[in-house]
């Protein structure tokens, strides 16, 4: 094999137990001088370091030390499945494809289901979901679950059933990824598997959140919040922070949704990819808790850099959303109703995604309220029928009352 040229989803657990032991293995292979041996200590070596939230020193150790003079069609298709998933998590997604696809070609060499099978498929479907194609994601996350199933390899089998759950979340299927989650959560508890049961606490909590049941949001999110710092779960952990720092601030409880926040934020320092949804969540709680120039001030950077990002991220749109509010907040009434309109306007906009509906729903309600009550009422319609198909029913009853105020309020003069 020649060498080929990330909020959110679950990688392979590990503690720092095991980067220990990877470290031990490398160790022991670059001693042996044996080639096979050499090349997946490396890519487990890798894998190891990007699940302690180490992406950058993960790539390092692949690009210095591709596949050893020698090695085996199997050992090289491990080394490039490692280097897909860590070149996915620090989104370099046209190298992560590749990869992940020459490596799917040499695992399915003889008809074998092996379950690097399922792994590679998670990469390209995660890849596919980062890029906003969520059916090619759908499908990916499909195939890999049945190749997880077939080859009885019940780590990959919960990591895609936990990322496809999020998936279904995310575009609006919110029943589906519930039952996921559901699944997912049920076998990792028979499995005893702790990491996986943190995972989908997260993806329980998130639906619940989204469909409005905010106590069982809550519940679910902080045991995953908790499980995971046990575990030394990075990344699980910020989400759950972030989400579990919303669901307060809906509820009310802001200096608990303020401390979270902050946490999570913290915790996303060392890994890009997660730090602006986690600075989008804590401006939101801000805003939530009447504090629109410390929302303004968390989001204004990266709102700044919207047009630097290709592909669009999924929480830009948020961003501006937030930064909207925050100035309509702050008087500055022009201002905040032209950034929302950009926002609902925004490459990464999906009518499917629960944020984004939520997004056009406060759009619709502040254009209502400052005079523009057709182009207000259009969007709360589009709202309307969005939440009403997910089955969020929190936000529904937002959108209907509003609805009825703008269509009930007495005409201009």
């Amino acid at each position: 094999m020649a060498p080929a040229a990330g909020p959110g989803v679950a990688p392979l657990p590990v503690a720092d137990a095991r980067l220990q032991d990877a470290t031990t293995e490398l160790e022991e292979a670059r001693s042996s001088g044996e080639p096979d041996r050499l090349t997946v200590a490396l890519a487990r070596y890798a894998r190891a370091l990007e699940s302690v939230g180490h992406p950058k020193d993960a790539i390092s150790v692949l690009e210095g030390g591709l596949p050893a003079p020698g090695c085996g069609e199997r050992a090289g298709a491990l080394f490039f499945a490692a280097r897909a998933w860590v070149r996915y998590r620090l989104q370099q997604y046209e190298g992560a494809t590749e990869d992940a696809l020459e490596a799917l070609a040499a695992f399915e060499v003889g008809g074998t289901v092996q379950p690097e099978v399922a792994d590679c498929h998670n990469t390209i479907a995660s890849v596919a979901r980062s890029l906003l194609r969520p059916d090619e994601a759908a499908m990916h996350y499909q195939r890999g679950l049945e190749a997880a199933m077939a080859a009885g390899a019940l780590d990959q089998e919960l990591r895609l059933l936990c990322n496809f759950a999020l998936l279904e979340i995310e575009r609006g299927h919110l029943g589906v990824g519930l039952d996921l989650a559901r699944r997912a959560l049920g076998a990792a508890e028979l499995a005893q598997e702790d990491y996986f049961c943190a995972v989908a606490r997260l993806r329980l909590g998130l639906a619940y959140f989204y469909l409005g049941r905010l106590e069982e949001a809550e519940e679910q999110l902080s045991a995953a919040a908790t499980l995971s710092k046990q575990l030394g779960a990075t990344l699980p952990r910020i989400d759950s922070l972030q989400y579990l720092a919303w669901v307060r601030a809906e509820l009310g409880r802001f200096d608990q949704a303020l401390a979270n926040g902050t946490e999570a934020v913290a915790l996303a320092q060392q890994t890009p990819s997660f730090l602006g949804m986690a600075s989008m969540v804590l401006a939101e709680v801000h805003l939530l808790a009447d504090q629109p120039e410390q929302a303004r001030a968390l989001v204004a950077p990266i709102v700044a850099t919207a047009h630097s990002h290709h592909p669009p991220e999924r929480y830009m749109a948020q961003c501006i959303g937030v930064l909207g509010r925050a100035e309509l907040a702050l008087g500055n009434s022009e201002e905040g109703l032209t950034r929302l309109a950009e926002a609902v306007s925004d490459p990464a906009f999906s009518i499917h995604d629960w944020e984004n509906v939520r997004l056009l729903r406060i759009t619709g309600e502040c254009e209502g309220a400052l005079g523009h009550s057709a182009r207000g009422l259009e969007r709360l319609e589009r709202a309307r029928s969005a939440l009403l198909q997910m089955g969020a029913t929190r936000e529904l009853r937002k959108a209907e009352a509003a609805i009825a105020a703008l269509r009930d309020a007495p005409p201009k003069r």
